[in-house]
């Protein structure tokens, strides 16, 4: 015989068994227990010995007659046939076969033939579950299984497949048959409650702590209790089982409940910002993560070392979604960033550094909601699909978004250094955190409360890049301690900056303006790869050798869209036409939007501030903007959003520096101009790289 070890027989037997008891144990009890362990017999001969050691191992405690040892091992030979060579998968199969061969012999003393078959463990849980009271089997849009259960006097969402689940239903077992269910048994049970619940169960979404219906918001407390805010326009308050369906995710920890009268003004004395238009921003943030359905605004806190951003950004965090890893690190790959988005309603960032352009494209699209799709783990097809949106909140040194669609997305906020004489200890700090939570909480639901009560009256005259953001700010206002229009002033400051920082990170665009001021801003036509031609005879050797510089007519036109609607903030309308019929040529247009004098230099830190703003109530200087005389991010001609060479309050262009146009009619001036424009380049650069030694590449 073979020397691989024999399974060991699968049951016990009991005293005076019959051939006929024997075979129906196997099937009932054999069966089952082999599909746990995954026994393999193999081949033919393998199966006959595995066979005549069971059944020697019967006969050796004399409790089988000798006639039946040969019936046992035809019996026992062809269930390990039937099983194609592996251990049983079904215990019904194996019923049926022993129930055969049981009636080939007449009943033993005692034996009844009404005697109901045993139900499998699998069996037995299942009908636990749909029999017990207060448990309900739904599924999601995407099909996945979930049960309502009712726990005291909430209900509590688990999914099907969750170790909660597993657990509950395994305990279920134990009370009713003073025994644990096998492991097969569970996830055979596991499995098929999933198929009801998908097949037979009820729809509903299922949402990550904030959730709307009807125009009502609930956001979840995520406590022992299960208890959910319900907010409305008239004003909010906590409830037990809303009409929603909330899940927890590993990891979300609970918000404090609510209290009513707090002052959204106690946050200014645990934050470091600069002014009270870096406030209003990271307020009006807060505010933003509780819009029913987004786009969310990116929050972007930068500033040196020790300036308390991981600070800031947990508190931040912790006042809308707190989570045991309020911050993680860049995400690895595309899929990571997804299982972020799913679990949790916020996502935050820590310390992020030169984002790749997948990460940049990424977050994007979770601020405004595009859907996303990723293999799941340990699948050939299935996928892990994202749909919605998702506020988020990073934090780096030097500026973490660079890309202009990132940046059309992002409120960025600079902190000042904190000078050694005002450190606090740190568990100081937190401690008195958590004791204003509560009341923090409860003042920002107040403004959420008037956002809904107002959202729908309230229209822009001139609406900004994400515009639903602005919107939902603006209709909150009457509940913010600023005077109406503050937020617009901050924001279009904010808007202004970004817009500076998107073409100062693009070598491209320093090089495009400087080289459409020397045509004069006379209108340009052309290929792409004639006019990459015309700017890298305009460019330095520094500037060419740029990562971001394109090296043929394709990466210029990628270049070109990426950056187009912040050189139309400044001036320059770039655009793109279908290829022409007769040439197939593509053409791209340059051209001169409004009248601006002269290239933009660099925003002070003054555009951010709002001195005088009436905020808290201030009577000084209050020349705010109403909503309606608020601009779109297209420049106008003069000192509009966009218009970066000026100031706020700057009251012209006078005194600011023109850079030398090139004359067409003075052809002796040729080397005098072009060494005036590698000059103005490399000034450009010199300005864009920030004093930090661009030469050196």
């Amino acid at each position: 015989m073979s020397d691989s070890p024999t399974p060991a027989l699968p049951f016990e037997i009991r005293a005076r068994c019959t051939g006929s008891d024997l075979i129906t144990l196997f099937a009932q009890h054999g069966g089952e227990d082999i599909a746990t362990e995954r026994y393999h017999v193999g081949t033919g001969k393998r199966r006959r010995e595995v066979a005549e050691k069971w059944a020697a191992d019967v006969r050796l405690v004399g409790r089988v007659k000798t006639k039946q040892g040969p019936k046992l091992i035809s019996a026992i030979e062809h269930e390990l046939e039937a099983s194609e060579l592996r251990a049983v998968q079904t215990v019904d199969i194996q019923r049926e076969a022993a129930i055969a061969a049981a009636e080939s012999e007449p009943l033993g003393a005692g034996e009844s033939d009404d005697k109901p078959p045993r139900k499998s463990q699998a069996t037995a849980l299942v009908e636990l579950v749909l029999a017990c009271e207060g448990v309900t089997l739904w599924h999601t849009p995407d099909g996945d299984g979930y049960a309502t259960i009712q726990v005291g006097e909430h209900i509590e969402n688990w999914p099907i497949r969750s170790r909660r689940f597993r657990q509950w239903a395994s305990r279920l077992y134990l009370e009713a048959n003073q025994k644990v269910p096998g492991g097969q048994a569970t996830q055979d049970a596991v499995t098929t409650l999933e198929g009801v619940a998908v097949h037979k169960g009820e729809e509903h979404r299922v949402y990550v702590r904030l959730a709307e219906r009807g125009g009502v918001l609930y956001l979840d407390l995520c406590n022992a209790e299960w208890e959910a805010v319900e907010v409305k326009g008239d004003g909010w308050e906590v409830i037990q089982n809303p009409p929603v369906k909330f899940r927890r995710a590993r990891g979300m920890l609970p918000l404090p409940v609510p209290a009513a009268g707090g002052d959204i003004n106690t946050l200014r004395r645990f934050v470091n910002v600069r002014d009270d238009g870096a406030f209003i921003l990271i307020v009006a943030w807060l505010i933003g993560t509780f819009h029913p359905r987004g786009p969310y605004a990116i929050l972007e806190v930068d500033g040196e070392q020790g300036s308390a951003k991981t600070t800031l950004c947990r508190m931040l965090r912790r006042l809308v979604d707190p989570n045991e890893a309020d911050l993680r690190t860049q995400p690895r790959d595309e899929r990571d960033l997804v299982i972020a988005a799913r679990n949790g309603h916020v996502l935050g960032f820590d310390n992020l550094s030169g984002l790749p352009g997948w990460l940049s494209d990424g977050l994007s699209r979770i601020a405004t909601g595009t859907g996303f799709g990723t293999r799941e783990l340990y699948s050939n097809d299935e996928e892990v699909i994202f749909s919605g949106a998702r506020p988020i909140v990073c934090n780096g040194i030097g500026g973490v978004a660079t890309r202009s669609d990132l940046l059309d997305r992002t409120i960025r906020v600079d902190l000042p250094s904190i000078p050694e004489s005002d450190r606090k200890p740190e568990s100081d700090l937190w401690r008195k955190f958590d004791a204003a939570r509560p009341g923090l909480l409860g003042a920002i639901l107040d403004p959420v409360a008037t956002a809904l009560n107002r959202i729908s009256a309230v229209r822009l005259n001139r609406l900004p890049r994400m515009a639903d953001f602005a919107t939902w700010i603006v209709a909150a206002e009457p509940s913010l301690p600023w005077k109406p229009g503050a937020f617009l002033d901050a924001y279009a400051g904010n808007r202004k900056a970004a817009n500076e920082s998107a073409l100062e990170a693009s070598p491209v665009a320093g090089v495009l303006r400087i080289w459409f001021d020397k045509l004069g801003g006379v209108p340009w036509s052309g290929t792409a790869s004639e006019l990459l031609t015309a700017l890298s005879a305009s460019a330095s050797e520094a500037v060419k050798n740029q990562k971001g510089w394109p090296h043929s007519g394709r990466s210029l036109s990628g270049a070109l869209r990426r950056i187009a609607p912040n050189l139309r903030a400044v001036g320059i309308d770039v655009g793109f036409d279908d290829r022409e019929a007769h040439t197939g040529k593509r053409l791209i247009h340059v051209e001169r939007v409004g009248n601006p004098s002269s290239p933009p230099s660099p925003p002070s830190p003054d555009q951010l501030a709002l001195p005088g703003n009436g905020f808290l109530g201030d009577d000084e200087g209050d020349d705010v903007a109403s909503p309606d005389e608020f601009a779109s991010p297209v420049a106008s001609p003069e000192n509009g959003l966009g218009a970066i060479e000026n100031a706020v309050g700057d009251d012209g262009d006078t005194g600011d520096g023109v850079l030398p146009t090139c004359s067409n009619d003075d052809g002796d001036d040729s080397d005098r101009l072009e060494r005036e424009a590698i000059m103005a380049v490399e000034a450009e650069a010199e300005r864009a790289w920030g004093g930090r030694g661009w030469q050196n590449g």
